[in-house]
C-alpha cells in the first residue's frame, strides 16, 4: 500500500505499511528461530526507515505550531540530516543543519543536503558536544525563531508515536512474535518500540536494542527519559552494547564479512552504520542460544545512504554494491 506524503513533490510516494520478509538462513534452523525483517528501508529511498517514522510527528507538531522550518543536528554523513533535508523540502519548509566538523566541498552527503536546500552551519567538535543542552538548543531557536528545533537523531517525545506504529503494523501482519530488535544510536527508536508494545498491550514481547556506538550504556537513561515523557513505563527492554564494531561510523572486518554473507543469503542490502551491526549481534546471540524457539522481528532502519560516507572515506570493501543516491527527481 502506498501513502502520499505530499502531492506536489514527485519523490514522496511512501510504501506503508512496510513489507515484512521471512528470512531463511542456516544459522536459524539449529536454534528453531523464525526471523522476520521489517523492511522500513523500503518506505522511501531518501527518508527511509526510522528516519521517516521519527520525523512524522515532528512535522505534524511543526504544522500545528505554524513553524516554517526545522533546525537539527548531525555529523557530516548524517542519515538523520539527509532525511530532514528531503522531508522538509517535500513539505515546503526550510531546513538548517548544525554539523560537527569542517566543511568538505567533496562530501557527497553534504552536497545532497545543499541540493535539497538545507542551510549548513559547521561547528567545532567541542562546540557540538553541547547539542543536547537546552541552553544550546535555545541559542539556535533564537537564531531561527520560526523553526522547530529537533534533537540529534530526531529522538524526542515526538519520535515515539511514529516508531510505535511499527508495532501496530506487526500486530496486523504477523500477530504473535516473541522479540523485537533494532539498532540503537540515540535511543528514540528503541523507546518508540517499547512504547508501541505497551500501547498495543503486547508486554510479553521482548524489545532488544543493539548499540551502534561504543560505551552506549548511558543510553538507558535517554530511553527511560523519553518513555517518561510519554507517561509510559520505563524499562521493558534490553540494551546490548557488545556489537558496535569499533564504534560509531566505523566498521570491523567481522562486520564486513557478515554484510557480504547476509547479502549472499538474502539479497537484501543493509547499511554499515546501524542495521548490519544489529544483525551481526542478533545472529551471534542466536548462535549462543539467547533466542531459541522464538519468533523474532528485526527492524531494518534504512540508512543505506551511509554507504556514501564509507565509500568516500575508503572504508567500503571493494565489491560491495553501493546504492546510488546522487539523483534528485
Amino acid at each position: 500500500m502506498s501513502a502520499q506524503l505530499l502531492n506536489n513533490d514527485c519523490f514522496f510516494e511512501l510504501s506503508q505499511p512496510s513489507l515484512l520478509t521471512r528470512i531463511t538462513h542456516p544459522a536459524l534452523n539449529s536454534h528453531n528461530v523464525s526471523l522476520w525483517l521489517k523492511r522500513d528501508d523500503l518506505i522511501h529511498n531518501w527518508v527511509s526507515g526510522n528516519k521517516y517514522r521519527k520525523l512524522k510527528y515532528h512535522l505534524r507538531h511543526a504544522a500545528q505550531q505554524g513553524n516554517q522550518g526545522i533546525v537539527s543536528f548531525g555529523g557530516a554523513f548524517s542519515n538523520h540530516l539527509h532525511a530532514v533535508a528531503a522531508i522538509t523540502k517535500a513539505n515546503g519548509l526550510y531546513s538548517v543543519g548544525i554539523i560537527r566538523g569542517e566543511y568538505d566541498p567533496n562530501n557527497p552527503t553534504l552536497l545532497q543536503l545543499q541540493k535539497l536546500g538545507m542551510k549548513l552551519h559547521f561547528v567545532s567538535r567541542q562546540h557540538y558536544r553541547q547539542r543536547h543542552l537546552a541552553e544550546y538548543q535555545q541559542t539556535w531557536q533564537q537564531r531561527y525563531p520560526d523553526a522547530l528545533v529537533v534533537p540529534e537523531g530526531g529522538s524526542s517525545q515526538y519520535a515515539l508515536p511514529g516508531v510505535a506504529e511499527v508495532v501496530s503494523e506487526l500486530r496486523q501482519q504477523l500477530g504473535h512474535f516473541d522479540s523485537l530488535v533494532t539498532a540503537v544510536g540515540s535511543g528514540g527508536t528503541l523507546a518508540g518500540l517499547v512504547y508501541g508494545v505497551q500501547k498495543n498491550r503486547l508486554t510479553p514481547v521482548n524489545c532488544v536494542g543493539y548499540c551502534a556506538i561504543k560505551n552506549g550504556g548511558y543510553l538507558t537513561q535517554n530511553i527511560d527519559d523519553l518513555l517518561t515523557q510519554m507517561n509510559a513505563k520505563t524499562g521493558g527492554y534490553r540494551l546490548q552494547t557488545d556489537y558496535h564494531c569499533k564504534g560509531f561510523a566505523k566498521v570491523s572486518d567481522e562486520q564486513l564479512a557478515f554484510i557480504e554473507d547476509w547479502h549472499q543469503q538474502t539479497n537484501i542490502a543493509i547499511d554499515p552504520i546501524y542495521t548490519s551491526k544489529m544483525l551481526l549481534g542478533l545472529f551471534s546471540d542466536i548462535e549462543q542460544g539467547m533466542y531459541d524457539n522464538q519468533t523474532v522481528v528485526a527492524l531494518h532502519t534504512g540508512g543505506l545512504q551511509g554507504w556514501q560516507g564509507m565509500q568516500y572515506r575508503g572504508m567500503a570493501k571493494s565489491g560491495l554494491a553501493i546504492p546510488p543516491f546522487d539523483k534528485l527527481c
